[in-house]
């Protein structure tokens, strides 16, 4: 057997009074008992060697095991519910081995073979051989002669799908029909055009009161954020922002540069440039000027006026 069902409910109810070497020894006995298929030996001594028991401590637990779970009888020791599995797996084998041999011992007009089985095989797979050989040669013979059916019908290409488009949605009728390039060659030209038309919308001038290197450096860093063309709406909007942040043109365009902005507005410029509240709040403000600071060198002055007054007096008695 390749394998065997184990109820582990009923598995650990049977064994849970065994001890960890007693129950080490049902294992490998069970697993011994269900590879070879058979009883095991009715030598104790063998029964030992068969499962590896070698100490006194094994050898009495391998034992103790025998006496409870397993019955010895003639040829040797029996466990009742090895050999009713052993029983089961025996007669479906044989099922499906008498499936099998009916599957492929049957004869060519369907009914079921007769006789020996191995002999009843070997006709069968002789006859499927003649047969397909026959039925290739019947299909070479009907394509030499040109047979319609098959070539035709079965085989035959399909061409509509090579047919040229000319309902392409969007797209010039004269691009699609000049020059008889077809669909692909209206396509590229309608593709060609329409990036020209961005690039002809892209090619504003620099203006002339921003100095050229300036223009270049904004214009690599929309490049470098993938911005869109700088178009005359473009311009319009930055010398609207920079006369809302009273600034020129020239100075917006480098403030672009030197925050990497790829557009302006005159909030950013203000957020920006305008001094943090730090820079002019109390604490930034010289010592002598907190309050508490001034106070503190008025308590110390009187301190020390104070003490200098007590020894003068002091002195003045002696």
């Amino acid at each position: 057997m390749k394998y065997f069902q184990l109820n582990i409910g009923d598995y650990a109810q049977a064994t849970a009074h065994l001890t960890w070497l007693e129950e080490a020894a049902y294992w490998r006995l069970l697993r011994r008992y269900y590879a070879d298929e058979r009883a095991l030996p009715a030598d104790i001594q063998a029964v030992q060697r068969m499962v590896g028991a070698r100490t006194r401590w094994e050898k009495q637990a391998v034992e103790t095991v025998l006496r409870e779970f397993f019955t010895l009888e003639d040829d040797g020791w029996h466990h009742k519910r090895c050999d009713a599995e052993i029983e089961r797996y025996r007669a479906k084998q044989e099922k499906a081995r008498a499936s099998v041999s009916k599957r492929w011992g049957a004869r060519a007009d369907g009914k079921p073979a007769s006789g020996n089985s191995e002999s009843t095989c070997d006709l069968t797979h002789s006859q499927n051989a003649s047969r397909l050989e026959s039925e290739s040669r019947k299909s070479l013979i009907s394509q030499d002669q040109g047979d319609t059916n098959v070539s035709q019908t079965q085989y035959q290409p399909i061409t509509n799908n090579q047919e040229p488009r000319t309902n392409i949605v969007g797209t010039p009728t004269s691009l699609l029909t000049e020059g008889g390039g077809g669909v692909g060659e209206g396509a590229h030209r309608a593709q060609r055009a329409t990036r020209s038309q961005r690039g002809t919308q892209a090619a504003v001038e620099p203006p002339t009161d921003v100095e050229p290197q300036v223009w270049s450096d904004w214009l690599a860093v929309r490049k470098a954020k993938r911005a869109g063309p700088v178009t005359q709406t473009v311009m319009a909007a930055l010398r609207r922002e920079a006369d809302k942040a009273g600034i020129t043109l020239q100075e917006a365009v480098a403030a672009c540069c030197e925050a990497g902005w790829q557009g302006f507005k005159a909030e950013w410029y203000d957020r920006r440039c305008r001094p943090s509240p730090l820079a002019e709040g109390v604490l930034h403000r010289p010592l002598a000027a907190h309050p508490y600071r001034s106070g503190f060198k008025s308590a110390r002055q009187s301190l020390i006026e104070g003490a200098a007054a007590a020894i003068f007096e002091d002195a003045t008695h002696v």
